[in-house]
């Protein structure tokens, strides 16, 4: 059943990704916006390193610490190998240094309304930043103007040169080859216009032929997600056996390719001088880096002399 994935399926996951992504609009005039919360809904571990950098980078810029809510929700990629999305997000961003006060992690949600309805009692009319992957943030773009009109939200999307940059073992969707990531995005335009409740004819903007044949060619093909008859649902069964065995044969592989990310992810921290090497006890440079270039961090210029404000709802923005 292992599958090898051609170009052309790809070129149309980048098709259907580039027609819905939303913009990124988190920095004003070059800055990131003072925002009170950064948020984390998805399962995919790069918006947990994208809301950790911000973390850090609004933390130098304003001295003040804004907090990072990790949405647990069920979705169709985390039930194959996460218990609780909330719980190992709130992980990954503790250990790249996040204090656990500064961290929220909402109850499981059952889908994007939920979630958006619980990130909305916790944030109030505060600002915050959405943290999101491209093929994800035009979903979230037509959720929240639905479901969270009022919600004062910007998009930090991370843009990916090509589709297959976001396959990595460490958010399992490279399995079957890219296959895993396929199923989801085939469904994407599905979803879409679901939530939006209207179709392609009633869309603001005309949709170009190329991405409707990208939908159509995908749809044909990878069906787990949204199978049209008893057949498609019959072999989406065995796949999804397949899917499920396969992130277990490799889970070594998985949780080996994550800490590297963690790894980088705290280096780009230390290089950029938004930590210093005690605040990531786990990765510490000593641990990991040349004795020459250790030096180059300067641990004692980060957090000495400096007092950081906790942001907390109920404190008024100084």
């Amino acid at each position: 059943m292992k599958k090898i994935i051609k170009s052309k399926e790809m070129d149309a996951a980048a098709r259907l990704c580039n027609y819905h992504c939303a913009n990124s609009n988190f920095r004003s005039h070059g800055q990131i916006v003072r925002a009170n919360y950064l948020l984390v809904l998805e399962d995919d571990p790069d918006s947990v390193f994208m809301a950790v950098r911000l973390y850090f980078q609004i933390r130098a810029a304003y001295l003040y610490c804004p907090q990072i809510i990790c949405v647990d929700v069920k979705t169709n990629i985390s039930e194959f190998w996460c218990d609780s999305v909330g719980r190992r997000n709130t992980q990954l961003c503790h250990s790249l240094g996040v204090d656990y006060e500064n961290i929220i992690t909402t109850c499981q949600s059952k889908n994007l309304q939920e979630s958006l309805e619980a990130v909305e009692n916790i944030v109030k009319t505060d600002k915050v930043i959405a943290c999101l992957s491209q093929r994800f943030s035009g979903l979230f773009a037509v959720a929240q103007e639905k479901f969270a009109p009022n919600l004062n939200c910007y998009y930090a999307v991370k843009q990916s040169f090509y589709i297959s940059e976001e396959c990595h073992w460490y958010n399992i969707r490279v399995i079957g080859r890219c296959a895993l990531m396929l199923q989801e995005v085939s469904a994407l335009s599905h979803n879409i216009r679901q939530i939006a409740g209207r179709s392609y004819a009633e869309w603001k903007r005309q949709t170009p032929q190329r991405v409707l044949d990208a939908e159509a060619f995908l749809r044909k093909r990878y069906h787990l997600f949204l199978p049209k008859n008893y057949w498609q649902r019959l072999t989406d069964f065995f796949r999804r056996l397949y899917y499920y065995n396969e992130v277990m044969r490799n889970r070594e592989k998985i949780s080996e390719s994550l800490t590297k990310a963690i790894v980088n992810q705290a280096k780009y921290l230390w290089q950029n001088k938004l930590v210093a090497p005690d605040e990531i006890p786990d990765f510490h440079p000593n641990k990991l880096l040349a004795p020459d270039k250790i030096s180059n961090f300067h641990p004692k210029e980060k957090g000495e002399g400096k007092v950081y404000w906790h942001y907390h709802k109920n404190e008024p923005m100084q």
